[in-house]
């Protein structure tokens, strides 16, 4: 389980996560972001892609429909870079935006 790693703390320079994170409960997300900041080395990164906060007009239009499920909700309403930061990590960027804005890359790190 991505909440329950079993992998020895600071193992890894980089974590990459694709389309994961909105499947989770807001509880795992947590969980998850405070595991993977657990297993990376300091100076570590995590790369992902994902649902994120809608910024334009076109993906909050879209918001109302995808919005019925509370998982997906959280990462539209802007939970990631919260979640990340509690868990420890520095400078969440997202690095490009598609799909009316619904989705980015984003990235961040361990210091």
């Amino acid at each position: 389980m991505s909440f329950d790693l079993p992998y020895p703390d600071t193992s890894f320079d980089m974590v990459l996560t694709s389309f994961m994170l909105h499947h989770l409960e807001r509880d795992d997300k947590q969980k998850t972001a405070m595991e993977v900041f657990r297993a990376l080395r300091p100076g570590g990164q995590l790369f992902g892609v994902d649902f994120v906060e809608l910024q334009n007009f076109s993906g909050k239009a879209i918001r109302s429909m995808m919005r019925r499920d509370e998982r997906i909700a959280d990462n539209f309403d802007g939970f990631l870079p919260i979640m990340f930061r509690e868990a420890g990590f520095k400078d969440y960027l997202e690095t490009g935006h598609y799909v009316f804005g619904t989705i980015s890359l984003f990235q961040t790190s361990k210091i």
